[in-house]
């Protein structure tokens, strides 16, 4: 289960690589934090439609990030919260096809591609201003003593940024935990496949057939 709520898929990262400890750490890694933080949409420009970035584990409406509100114990929690603003394509087409009909009926011909460009970009901003506003949170979590970061998250895009920004916030080297991370983090010679997983006895390299 999340930390707070959000997604419920959990997916586990390896530290491979992290920035040595200063003696300011908690107060160093929430200043990069603060760095990437949230940001609100500017609703009345109409221009953005989506913003991303951490706020507090336990107020998702805060993006202060104070070393007190990012640490617990040896722990490092935040979120990554993204805004996201979408109008349906139908209720685009609907209002583009409105238009066209008045503009035709206007100037007796149909309008250039640089003028529907130009009308569609000012209908966008008029509905980015009315439509719904979605919110969605994904917890994340620093194990600093076990070298373990975890992410719950679904979606292989929301993954990737989440992941691009603790790389950039936490200066983090992250590989995937799972069975096949943990294969390739094994090694020696006698890790390999033997003769009989695939059915055959087991010769000796050495031995000769009489």
């Amino acid at each position: 289960m999340p930390i707070v709520n959000g997604a419920i898929n959990l997916i586990r990262f390896r530290v491979a690589d992290a920035p040595a400890q200063r003696r300011d750490w908690p107060r160093y890694l929430a200043q990069q934090l603060r760095k990437q933080s949230f940001r609100p949409l500017d609703r009345e420009s109409g221009e953005e439609e989506r913003s991303a970035g951490w706020v507090e584990l336990h107020d998702q409406d805060s993006a202060r990030l104070t070393p007190g509100q990012v640490f617990f114990g040896d722990d490092l929690m935040v979120r990554w919260r993204v805004d996201q603003v979408r109008v349906p394509p139908p209720v685009i087409k609907g209002a583009m096809s409105e238009w066209q009909h008045l503009f035709e009926n206007s100037k007796q011909r149909k309008p250039t591609k640089r003028e529907k460009s130009e009308e569609k970009e000012l209908i966008l901003r008029k509905l980015r201003k009315k439509a719904f506003l979605t919110t969605q949170t994904y917890d994340v979590r620093w194990r600093m003593p076990v070298h373990e970061v975890q992410l719950w998250a679904t979606g292989a895009k929301v993954v990737d940024e989440i992941l691009g920004a603790v790389e950039d916030s936490m200066g983090l080297v992250l590989k995937p935990l799972g069975p096949g991370a943990r294969w390739e983090m094994m090694s020696g010679p006698d890790i390999r496949p033997t003769p009989e997983l695939f059915g055959r006895e087991a010769v000796s390299g050495d031995s000769n057939e009489s």
